[in-house]
Parts: C-alpha cells; structure tokens; sequence
C-alpha cells in the first residue's frame, strides 16, 4: 500500500485489509514523506498486527518507486497493492487466489469492482471487459492478484510513465502472460476530490497517448483478431493514410469483434 498524505481515509483501508477471510498474507506500507499524521498511524497498525509493515521515503518519490520499494521488500507468492482511499471486500483476496490457483495457465487474474463516493456510498458496478482488448485500453482495474513469477519476468514499474505506471506494466505483462477475468465484484474505489482521477485527468490522457504511442509498433505484431482491433484503434488515433487502409481490411477481416469491442468501451479507449 503506497500512501501519501492518506490519513482521512487509512483507517478504512488498513481495516479492510486486515479483516479479510485469508489470513495469511503481509501488507507492506510505504509512507511516501507524508505531511501529515499518516506515518504515525501506520505504526499504530504495525504494532497491534504483526502482518503490517511499515517503510518510510524521506523524501516524496512518487507512487512507481513506491510500488517498487515495496514489492522489492516483499515474501509473497502472490502479489497486489492497493490504494489508501479504496475498500477491499472481505473475500477480495480468497477469490482472486481461488481464481489463479483453478486456471493454472494464467499469472494474473483481474475482477469487475464498484465506485463509491467520499462518504463510502455506492455509485455502481463496474464491469471489466476480457484480457484481448488491452491494446484499446487498460483491462485490469484496481482488483487483481498476480503471481510472482509475473513479477520476477516483468520486473519495476516504469519511472518513465508517471500516471499510467499501472497500464504500462499491465501491458508488458499481458505480452508475456495469460490473463484471466473473474466476474465478481471485489473491490471498492473511491472516487473524491483528491483521488487522481479528479485531480490530474489530463495528465493521465497525455499520459495514455505517450504510452500507446510508444507500444504501436509491439501492438503493430500482434496476430488475429487482437491485430485487427489494434489496426482500427490505431487510426483513432494517427487518422492517416497507412492507419485508415489497415483499418478498412482489419474491418472486413473481424467486422463483429471490431465493432463491437470498439462499441462496448468507446467512452474508455482514451
């Protein structure tokens, strides 16, 4: 759990965790130079439960190094991270373990996950869709469990691709990795006026385009159906000559899965 200046929220966070119906696990905290009480708090958790460690950064590094400081510290066969502000169900960690364990061929296993407002209210279900389309947009949300041998292959979070660390990783991971989706609501993201969806949404966009820039040519080899959804998002965003022509035989080629996997996350493909 990387944390910086979280304490409205940790209690909850910290809570949900520990409450879980799996037992055994370690949650690490990395206290990114917070200027307020968070550290502290967090100390408080480590003294009462054994499972709860606590690293601090001096100065504030930024949430990739964070990830990476504490993935670096951690035992586990079986890895995730979670946010100050968001709720884990109870079974959150049980279910996803069940989920890698019954699909042996897969390393990370994702699930669908609902938004909540500051107040903890809920604002609905959202429905994650199937590990083929990562080249229009990020499939794992907040809810996933990965294995450490995803973690060992693919290695940091990248530094370069601040805002978009997650999709970025998620990416080199699903070039190497199966993916498997488990339709089951896990999670709780909370959604206030200090979350980064609120306060940094056009960085995130630039962001995106940065990444998916830099990924066209690797996305450009992929084969099949997966081809052909890259070539049609491809032209949504260059809308040049070579983009529109592979765009027009990826369409006559899979017009179904194109249409409609274009259809289905149209409001999210940026």
């Amino acid at each position: 759990m990387p944390i910086r200046n979280g304490a409205d929220f940790l209690h909850e966070a910290i809570n949900c965790v520990l409450k879980q119906t799996y037992v055994d696990f370690e949650l690490l905290i990395v206290n990114d130079a917070s200027s307020d009480n968070t550290y502290e708090l967090c100390q408080e958790f480590a003294a009462k439960d054994k499972r709860v460690m606590v690293f601090n950064n001096e100065l504030p590094l930024g949430l990739p190094c964070s990830l990476n400081k504490g993935f670096a510290k951690s035992c586990g066969h079986f890895l995730t991270w979670t946010s100050h502000d968001n709720r884990m169900r109870p079974n959150y960690l049980k279910c996803l373990l069940e989920a890698l364990e019954s699909n042996k061929s897969c390393q990370l296993v994702y699930s669908d996950y609902s938004r909540i407002d500051k107040h903890g209210s809920s604002m609905g279900l959202v429905v994650q869709p199937p590990p083929d389309i990562m080249p229009v947009r990020s499939v794992v949300g907040p809810s996933f469990l990965y294995t450490r041998e995803l973690y060992e292959k693919i290695g940091d979070y990248n530094l370069e691709y601040k805002y978009v660390e997650d999709y970025e990783y998620w990416i080199r991971a699903w070039l190497h990795f199966s993916f498997h989706k488990l339709e089951k609501d896990l999670y709780e993201y909370r959604v206030h006026d200090r979350s980064l969806t609120s306060t940094r949404s056009s960085e995130v966009k630039k962001q995106k385009f940065k990444l998916r820039s830099d990924y066209c040519t690797v996305f450009n080899g992929l084969k099949g159906k997966k081809k052909d959804l890259n070539n049609v998002y491809e032209y949504y965003l260059n809308k040049n000559g070579t983009s529109f022509l592979r765009a027009f035989l990826s369409l006559v080629r899979s017009p179904r899965y194109v249409f409609s996997e274009m259809w289905r996350n149209k409001a999210r493909v940026i």
